[in-house]
C-alpha cells in the first residue's frame, strides 16, 4: 500500500506540474479571457499549494531521488511537448514495450515494426 501511495504522489506531482506549465503558456493568449484568468489563477494557486505538499513529502523521504526525478521529469516533459501529435503514440508504444521486457524491448519493438512494414 505504501508503494501505491508513493506512485500516486509522483503521478500527482507530474500532472500538477504539467497543468501549471500549460496554464502559464496560455496566459497571454486570446483563449484566456478575463473571467477565465481569475478562475485559473485560483486553481493554479491551490495546485501549487498541494503540489508543494507532495514535493515536501518526497523530499523528506529521499532528497537525492526527488532531485533526480525532477531533473529527468523536466527533460522528459520538454521532449514530449516538442513531439507532434502523431509521434506521441510511438513514444507510448516504446514505453509499453520497455515495461513488458526491459532487457529485450528494442528487439521486440523492431520485430513489431518489421511486421508493420511487410
Amino acid at each position: 500500500m505504501k508503494d501505491q501511495t508513493y506512485v500516486a504522489v509522483v503521478k500527482a506531482s507530474f500532472y500538477a506540474q504539467l497543468l501549471l506549465e500549460s496554464l502559464d503558456e496560455l496566459e497571454d493568449t486570446r483563449v484566456f479571457r478575463q473571467s477565465l484568468k481569475f478562475k485559473v489563477k485560483q486553481a493554479q494557486l491551490e495546485l501549487e499549494k498541494q503540489n508543494s505538499r507532495f514535493i515536501e513529502t518526497m523530499f523528506n523521504n529521499d532528497e537525492e531521488f526527488l532531485t533526480n526525478l525532477q531533473t529527468h521529469t523536466d527533460e522528459m516533459l520538454d521532449k514530449i511537448s516538442r513531439l507532434g501529435i502523431d509521434e506521441i503514440p510511438l513514444v507510448n508504444k516504446i514505453l509499453e514495450e520497455y515495461e513488458k521486457d526491459a532487457d529485450h524491448w528494442k528487439q521486440n519493438l523492431t520485430i513489431q515494426f518489421q511486421k508493420l512494414n511487410s
